[in-house]
């Protein structure tokens, strides 16, 4: 009798246990200016690239209220690879409205119209995507911890179409309510290819707010004209 109590007792402790931890996931959290994350995207033959992303909460860019978030490209097996750059979003609609860059000491801004041409990197996720909201089923519930020892509580979702690197490939998404901007690691083809290495609070961008906020847009034929196309 007392070992089919245990038995019980054990069993309705791991559903608890299951039960919080399913519950810990409520979709991408609030960003709170400062907050920044690092991801490390696996790149092939051992090469790494390193992105730090800095909420740089709001603004009034271009005369519309706006909220922004900072990207820091490092890559230390390609030199001359990286740079620094801003994505400022109308905080009614969530659309891009500018994009600020710095390459060495040149700081240069444009229309997204403009950016979109020049395929520029996709803005980064600050809120919860439809399909890893914790109203959609989830693989599994678990745990990751960061390189640097931060343990956080993760959803795993079965990857959608133009998530990963490789378009055709099958793998999943870990996401968390515990970290800025959500990511945590995605897996394609049962290897990783992007993970989370740390977290944080209080970062300072590298292009101060007030320079992006009267940075003036290039138009195309400004950009041609300084690149010597006529």
């Amino acid at each position: 009798m007392k070992l089919w109590t245990r038995i019980v007792t054990a069993l309705v402790s791991l559903l608890f246990a299951t039960a919080a931890t399913a519950s810990n996931y409520t979709g991408f959290k609030e960003l709170k200016k400062g907050e920044w994350a690092i991801l490390v995207m696996k790149m092939g033959k051992g090469s790494k690239m390193k992105e730090k992303l800095i909420y740089l909460g709001e603004a009034k860019i271009d005369g519309k209220p706006a909220y922004g978030v900072e990207i820091i490209i490092d890559n230390p097996q390609m030199r001359g690879f990286g740079g620094v750059s801003q994505i400022w979003m109308d905080k009614k609609s969530d659309e891009e409205i500018k994009m600020v860059m710095q390459q060495g000491p040149q700081l240069m801004c444009m229309s997204m119209n403009m950016a979109g041409m020049m395929q520029q990197q996709e803005k980064p996720m600050t809120k919860t995507p439809e399909a890893y909201s914790p109203e959609k089923p989830a693989l599994r519930f678990g745990t990751y911890t960061t390189p640097t020892g931060k343990k956080v509580h993760v959803a795993v979702y079965k990857s959608q179409k133009g998530d990963l690197p490789d378009a055709n490939a099958e793998g999943e998404i870990w996401v968390s309510s515990e970290t800025p901007f959500g990511i945590v690691k995605m897996v394609s083809n049962g290897k990783t290819v992007m993970y989370l290495e740390d977290f944080g609070k209080g970062a300072k961008p590298r292009i101060p707010v007030s320079k992006a906020i009267q940075c003036q847009p290039m138009d195309f034929g400004q950009m041609m004209g300084g690149m010597g196309v006529r």
